[in-house]
């Protein structure tokens, strides 16, 4: 395995904590893990999980008692909007690129206002319009002034 260092806000891993101690996940890793491996098996047509429990914990977390299938596969895309994890990473690509005017347009575009996806989706564009503030100021308290 290939390690990666990602920062998330205090509250995002609070969240995934909450989990963790629920039992759902080993610990913080496999949750984030998983969820990468579930966003890449949802946006991707030819993509396989490599993590070993992949089913099993994609029908036990995400509690979809009611969308198990006989076979025990489980469709978590909802039937309100079934594009929305691609339409998610798109909105997430151009708040990223710093256009949130595009992002904010395609978030319109795909669903109503009062949606909870649209919400949702607001919140990520601005969280990543913060991050991205943050890391910019960041930058530059950590600039060494030139002498003249």
């Amino acid at each position: 395995m290939v390690k990666s260092t990602v920062r998330f806000p205090a509250e995002v891993l609070d969240a995934v904590q909450n989990h963790v101690d629920d039992g759902e996940f080993a610990n913080q890793s496999e949750f984030q893990r998983f969820a990468v491996e579930y966003l890449l098996d949802n946006i991707e047509e030819d993509y396989d999980p490599t993590l070993a429990e992949y089913n099993e914990i994609r029908t036990t977390a995400l509690d979809t008692d009611s969308n198990a299938g006989s076979d025990g596969s489980v469709d978590t895309r909802g039937d309100d909007y079934p594009d929305f994890l691609q339409t998610a990473a798109r909105v997430r690509q151009y708040a990223v690129r710093g256009d949130a005017d595009t992002a904010y347009e395609l978030i319109d575009t795909y669903f109503p206002p009062e949606s909870s996806a649209a919400m949702l989706l607001d919140h990520v564009v601005r969280g990543v319009q913060s991050d991205m503030a943050a890391t910019d100021g960041a930058d530059e308290s950590t600039e060494v002034p030139q002498s003249g």
